[in-house]
């Protein structure tokens, strides 16, 4: 299975909440439960005013029980960068975004030993062309100057 069409079945579970992996009874809705690293059940995240849906999961999952394996670190590097060259979704750019750089969870994963490291890059990359998303923009037309806006809350992240 490709990895676009993995993660197309991935976005279209996601928008559907899973009722589609769960009427066919297969592998599929196991996959869909496991729709993120870090869950508010499992008391990981400090964000609750949503969940932190992503792909990829798997690939990360598998290289975060194991940093030092480097071939499930470049399987996970590359699942990540594949999704960052065609996601055009604001929500997935979103959570990949906070993800990356572990803006929601409890436990720091990504950057605890290296803010140069490559999936650190690669969260600045997705907050990047999260804030030339047309909805992220949109901030500036739809909120005051008083009011958190997608474009410089992603800048000085990024800073």
């Amino acid at each position: 299975m490709t990895l676009q069409f993995r993660i197309l079945r991935w976005v279209v579970a996601w928008l559907c909440l899973g009722n589609a992996a769960a009427e066919s009874g297969s592998d599929e809705a196991a996959q869909q439960d496991d729709f993120a690293l870090f869950t508010h059940a499992n008391k990981q995240l400090h964000c609750m005013e949503r969940e932190l849906r992503h792909p990829c999961v798997t690939e990360l999952r598998t290289y975060l029980e194991n940093k030092n394996d480097t071939v499930n670190r470049q399987t996970a590097l590359e699942c990540v960068e594949d999704v960052f060259s065609f996601s055009q979704e604001y929500w997935e750019l979103k959570n990949m975004t906070h993800l990356l750089l572990d803006l929601d969870t409890v436990e720091h994963v990504f950057d605890r030993s290296s803010r140069d490291d490559p999936f650190i890059i690669a969260g600045l990359k997705f907050a990047e062309k999260l804030m030339a998303h047309p909805d992220c923009l949109s901030d500036f037309d739809t909120k005051s100057e008083l009011e958190c806006r997608c474009v410089p809350l992603y800048a000085k992240i990024s800073i």
